[in-house]
């Protein structure tokens, strides 16, 4: 028999029939592409994320920001890192920090929580150049925005140390300790320090609205005579129409009572000072201690204060009054009279009186430098 004459052979009974193979299908091409587009930008921030956990690829990182320079800094970006000096310098700023330092969670992130542990700086410097167009426009009144977080906010420690802009002191020492969630600010401990200047808050804001608040302030001034001179008071209502209660101890042992809305153009404010004994300096004599007196301070920071006092004060020993209806202007006594940058002035209208304790009424005006002292 002849190969020709030979037949194929036969597939075994039961076995299936070979299938020919399939071709892929056309979205599969597409597909992959896709996957890599929307990975790549994955991948790209997983390898920054990488790097920035080391000390030379944080030092890479701040090296590609333009105008930035640091020298001996440490750490990572993703934690703890710190440096003896940075500066910036860009868009007319210069900003110098000595020995920044900088600790965070990131890990607190996914618990929608912002973790700042630590912020300091020894010293900070900030340059502005003056612009060329720069025009000067009117203060107008401040329109607070309302905040609400979209993760929660815990500072734990920050501690600057004097800043300057442009060569003038603005602080000698800053401290913050607060958190925030939403709309809500609670602050733990805030000081600020500027020379003899020392002021201290805590309390709670809500960021929404005028925003209402209730800080507990103490304030260590500088006294014009004797060692020291503190005031302690709270602050409630609103930032908009802010309440003042609180007492002054020291150098001024008095209730202080008074209402000041901050936001507004020309900032208006109101006080009441309500004493049982004052002398203003220890060199003065024992005849001219104020015993029993009431003051109210009325006015703006624009327009100037005047303080009216028609019935409550004695002096401890009798008045030498110069005639009735005697009326004249006298410079306020003490170095301090224009801190403020304006004038001071005591107005007296004397009555008919001869006996210790008389009543008359007094009048002190204050007025911002450059304009003309208030009629009678």
């Amino acid at each position: 028999m002849t190969e020709a004459n030979q037949t194929p052979p036969q597939p075994e009974h039961g076995a299936a029939p070979a299938r020919p193979p399939r071709h892929k299908r056309w979205w599969f091409w597409p597909l992959v592409i896709v996957l890599l587009v929307l990975l790549l930008p994955l991948v790209l921030v997983a390898i920054v994320l990488l790097a920035l956990l080391t000390d030379a690829g944080t030092a890479w990182t701040i090296d590609q920001i333009p105008g930035l320079q640091t020298e001996a800094d440490q750490g990572s970006l993703l934690g703890q890192w710190q440096a003896e000096r940075l500066e910036w310098r860009g868009y007319g700023v210069e900003v110098l920090l000595l020995a920044p330092e900088v600790d965070w969670s990131p890990s607190c992130l996914f618990e929608k929580t912002l973790c700042l542990d630590t912020l300091k700086a020894e010293q900070i410097d900030v340059t502005v150049q003056p612009s060329d167009t720069a025009e000067e426009t009117e203060r107008g009144d401040i329109s607070l925005p309302a905040i609400n977080l979209p993760v929660a906010l815990v500072v734990g420690d920050v501690q600057l140390g004097p800043f300057k802009l442009n060569g003038s002191p603005i602080w000698d020492k800053v401290e913050l300790r607060s958190e925030a969630s939403g709309a809500s600010l609670t602050v733990n401990h805030a000081l600020y320090q500027l020379g003899e200047i020392r002021v201290t808050a805590s309390g709670r804001a809500e960021m929404r609205r005028d925003w209402p608040v209730d800080l507990d302030v103490t304030a260590q001034l500088p006294p014009p005579s004797g060692d020291s001179w503190t005031i302690a008071a709270n602050l409630a209502g609103s930032v908009r129409d802010l309440r003042v209660s609180g007492t002054s101890s020291g150098y001024l042992n008095a209730q202080l009572n008074g209402t000041v809305q901050p936001l507004a153009a020309q900032l208006p404010a109101a006080l009441t000072i309500e004493s049982e004994s004052f002398l203003a300096y220890d060199t003065l004599p024992e005849t001219l201690t104020l015993e029993n007196w009431v003051v109210s301070l009325d006015g703006s920071l624009a327009n100037g204060f005047r303080t009216r006092q028609p019935s409550r004060y004695n002096w401890r020993h009798r008045n030498r009054h110069q005639g009735p209806g005697h009326n004249r202007w006298c410079r306020q006594p003490g170095p301090d009279h224009d801190r403020a940058g304006g004038h001071t002035a005591f107005r007296r209208t004397a009555r008919r009186s001869g006996h210790p304790g008389s009543s008359g009424q007094r009048e002190l005006v204050w007025w911002p430098a450059g304009r003309g002292r208030p009629g009678p």
